[in-house]
């Protein structure tokens, strides 16, 4: 993912694990298979995610960026892939932060510290 500006304007990348799945209704199973491609599912979905996480990012400073990797505090983004992406027959379980990107000046002191 590329990087976006945090608040104070340090900019942060993040790396996000999303779990979802199909949900188990017959009409959403046909919803899945009929009503968006693979193709159309991986562009969407990412274009999604970068969006939110922008948002995500644009309102937390570098300091609050760099503490929530591990953490599942993305209910908002959750919520929203659900309603853009629940009449596709998609329900999204979990989105975690698995890594967050620093710039290496500002990383290495705030290393030093943990």
């Amino acid at each position: 993912m590329r990087a976006c500006p945090t608040y104070d304007n340090i900019f942060v990348a993040l790396d996000i694990a999303v779990v979802f799945r199909c949900k188990s209704e017959d009409n959403d199973i046909f919803n899945f298979c009929y009503r968006i491609s693979i193709n159309q599912l991986n562009e969407q979905l990412e274009a999604a995610i970068t969006e939110r996480v922008r948002v995500l990012i644009r309102g937390k400073t570098h300091l609050e960026v760099y503490q929530i990797k591990g953490t599942t505090n993305t209910a908002s983004m959750k919520a929203f892939l659900n309603d853009m992406f629940g009449n596709k027959g998609l329900e999204f379980l979990d989105i975690i932060v698995t890594e967050v990107q620093l710039p290496e000046e500002i990383k290495q002191p705030l290393d030093l510290k943990a």
